[in-house]
This record gives C-alpha cells, sequence and structure tokens, in this order.
C-alpha cells in the first residue's frame, strides 16, 4: 500500500491523467483527507465570523473555502426570493390550479436551473 499525504497527494495526482481511474481514487481520498483535517481543527468562538476565518483559511481548504464563501453569505436583499414567488407565480396559471405541490416545486427548480444545466435550447414552456 502506498500512503500519501498532505501536499504530496495533489503532487500525485497531478501527475495521473484526470479521467483515469486511479485519479479519481486519489482525488476522493485527497477530498477525504481534507475534509477530515478540517473537521479535526477546535470550533471558532462564536462571536469570530466565519466568513473571516474562510478567508484566513482559504489557501489551506482552497474547494471548501469556495463552498463556505458560496453557502455561508446570505444575500442582502430579497431580490431573489421575489423572483423565485414571480417564477411561481408563471407556473401556477388559472389554468393549473390542480399542479400539486412537489410538482409545482419541481417546474419552477426546472425552470430557475435550465441555465445552469445547460438546458439552453430546452424549450421550456408553461
Amino acid at each position: 500500500d502506498i500512503i500519501v499525504t498532505g501536499e504530496n497527494q495533489e503532487v500525485e495526482l497531478q501527475s495521473v491523467s484526470s479521467n483515469s481511474l486511479l485519479a479519481r481514487i486519489f482525488q476522493d481520498n485527497v477530498t477525504h483527507v481534507k475534509v477530515a483535517n478540517y473537521l479535526a481543527l477546535p470550533k471558532i468562538h462564536h462571536d469570530d465570523c466565519p466568513l473571516t476565518w474562510w478567508k484566513t483559511n482559504k489557501t489551506r481548504f482552497l474547494v471548501l473555502s469556495k463552498l463556505a464563501r458560496k453557502y455561508l453569505a446570505i444575500p442582502a436583499t430579497s431580490t431573489l426570493s421575489e423572483k423565485l414567488f414571480s417564477e411561481a407565480g408563471n407556473v401556477m396559471t388559472i389554468k393549473r390550479t390542480q399542479l400539486a405541490p412537489n410538482m409545482l416545486e419541481n417546474l419552477v427548480f426546472c425552470k430557475k436551473n435550465e441555465l445552469a444545466f445547460g438546458w439552453r435550447d430546452f424549450s421550456f414552456k408553461y
């Protein structure tokens, strides 16, 4: 068994084709080690700002810091929620008053994510 830890894992991973099974195994191992290292750290004080901590440690946990920035940052406006309600209103028309709640949720999800999933040519009609 070859055990590679720390920065060496990233070096090993770069030398292997990204499409190979070995590369995926190394990537899974690297991810597991980085998450385990993060979880082993002491908790920050409740008065400390998590975003400041992530900014300080972003080079140490590059992928996790990007996720933290995305999911810990709260939008300062209600624009996104207003757009979502507007979109739901466009889906739930007078002709569609019998839509089940989960179907409405799925339709709104599809509409809001059509560009993100590359459905540009997908003609989504209500």
